[in-house]
């Protein structure tokens, strides 16, 4: 009897390290099994640990508006497999309803065999996307778009750089997930009605000039359905190597093959004035290069060193002698967007306080506003300092986020010019309390005939104020505000229709 019970006993082992049963009563709650499940979800590989009961699973990007795919890399033959109620046999697309930190994807696992089953989860919301307030709801169309740069507790920490889409509610719509610095999230509407998401990825591994406030980065392009169809570098172009990384501050797409593009490129120049510069063999420069390129090509290109005259308006990052930094960020580009009325480029240069308009394919300045070299008779409170995000509104008028480094207090702008006369038409500030960006954030206004804007407060102490307010200044009303917890900074935060 007792070698008979020895044995019983070794069978019964190997079944228990098979199938390990969990019982409440006669009801099986779970199983482990002793073999992995291997699945993908946006091509992200989970592997299944059936030896942990109950566990739940990140993962790295998601969306709530068009179907997911999810497929089977490996499983066991007498293993089936049910997503959201579903059993997926191969691959199968299946849509997410609505993505929050409560709300988990159930993966039921059932051993055809032995009809014992278990289950997992996958959070809809990664759990290193942090928590967050939203107040109000916004009556006005379109969704924010959104990153974070760092949280200013942990600098230097990257597993918690995101991407993100959010409703008028603060509902989450999409989001991505990414150890690099991930930024500038945005939507385009190409010509022919067809969406085309796109953001900054930085580049770990390529060079960076040492001193200089960017990052080396490909703009990575997706399609409506959120799928990666293009990686965009720089093209081969006078001094400008094939692939040569982008900057991390904006881009345009125009179409598909066809986008305007910026980097940063370290040169030695030698067209530094002389009351500038004592070293006569050259000083090291960070060129600001805008590229437009067309079906593989580049159509023009803008070095901002063939402009002599822009050294002299540099502000901040002007050490031509090189003496205390290596390279001199004199001008250091920061936005760009079409004028719709004649199709040049205005871009926002942060280090000359100024705003230019460039005719596209000459390259030729057809205009300064702000800084030394204004050319439209600001005053001296009108002028602005350190900006971001000089976009073109319906009526003509260019709206910025002025950061306000000369003041510590940064604000709204909106400007009517006059461009032929060099006039200003219209001038309007807003203000809200102290609120003080010492680097990036953006603006956007929402409303033709009111003064309701949307502001992406970028970098600061979030401890005193919102990441983002959406504010109708007439009457200084909130009508949507966002507060993320643990003090994480964003680089910009837009609303896009």
């Amino acid at each position: 009897m007792g070698k008979s019970f020895s044995n019983l006993m070794v069978v019964f082992l190997i079944i228990f390290s098979l199938n390990k049963i969990v019982l409440k009563g006669n009801e099986i709650k779970n199983i482990e099994l002793n073999t992995p499940i291997i699945l993908k979800i946006n091509k992200q590989k989970i592997l299944i640990d059936t030896f942990s009961l109950n566990k739940v699973y990140n993962i790295n990007e998601l969306n709530s508006e068009v179907p997911i795919e999810f497929e089977i890399e490996y499983v066991p033959e007498e293993i089936e497999i049910k997503i959201l109620g579903n059993i997926l046999k191969d691959k199968a697309k299946i849509k997410i309803k609505k993505i929050a930190r409560e709300i988990k994807i159930p993966i039921e696992i059932l051993n055809k065999r032995n009809n014992l089953k278990s289950i997992c989860h996958i959070n809809t919301l990664h759990e290193k996307f942090p928590k967050y307030t939203v107040t109000g709801e916004s009556q006005y169309p379109g969704d924010y778009y959104g990153d974070f740069i760092s949280d200013n507790n942990n600098i230097g920490k990257k597993d918690s750089m995101f991407i993100y889409k959010m409703n008028s509610k603060g509902e989450i719509l999409y989001y991505k997930k990414h150890t690099s610095t991930i930024s500038d999230f945005k939507k385009t509407k190409l010509k022919n009605n067809q969406i085309r998401y796109s953001y900054f990825l930085q580049d770990e591994n390529a060079y960076s000039y040492e001193g200089v406030g960017y990052g080396p980065t490909k703009l990575i392009i997706m399609d409506e359905n959120y799928d990666i169809i293009d990686e965009i570098t720089s093209k081969q172009f006078k001094e400008i190597p094939e692939n040569f990384p982008l900057e991390s501050h904006d881009s345009l797409i125009i179409d598909d093959d066809h986008y305007i593009t910026a980097a940063y490129f370290g040169k030695i120049v030698n067209n530094v004035d002389k009351d500038l510069i004592e070293n006569h063999n050259g000083s090291r420069v960070i060129a600001s290069i805008l590229q437009e390129v067309k079906d593989g090509k580049v159509i023009w290109q803008w070095d901002s060193t063939e402009h002599p005259e822009l050294y002299k308006l540099s502000v901040e990052g002007n050490d031509f002698k090189n003496s205390t930094s290596k390279w001199a960020d004199y001008i250091h580009f920061n936005s760009v967007t079409i004028d719709p009325k004649d199709g040049n480029l205005i871009c926002s240069f942060r280090n000359i306080d100024s705003i230019l308009k460039i005719e596209r394919g000459t390259g030729k300045i057809l205009w300064i506003l702000g800084g030394k070299g204004d050319q439209f008779g600001l005053t001296e409170e009108q002028k602005f300092s350190r900006q971001h995000y000089a976009r073109v509104i319906k009526d003509g008028s260019i709206t910025l986020f002025d950061n306000g480094n000369l003041k510590e207090k940064s604000r709204v702008l909106e400007i009517k010019i006059d461009e032929k006369n060099k006039k200003v038409l219209n001038y309007k500030d807003f203000y809200l309390n102290d609120y003080f960006s010492p680097a990036c954030g953006s603006t956007d206004k929402l409303d033709d005939k009111k003064d309701v804007f949307i502001i992406g407060w970028g970098m600061g102490d979030f401890s005193k104020r919102e990441n983002m307010t959406e504010i109708d200044f007439s009457t200084n009303k909130k009508t949507f505000e966002l507060i993320f917890h643990g003090n994480m900074t964003t680089y910009r935060i837009t609303k896009i229709k």
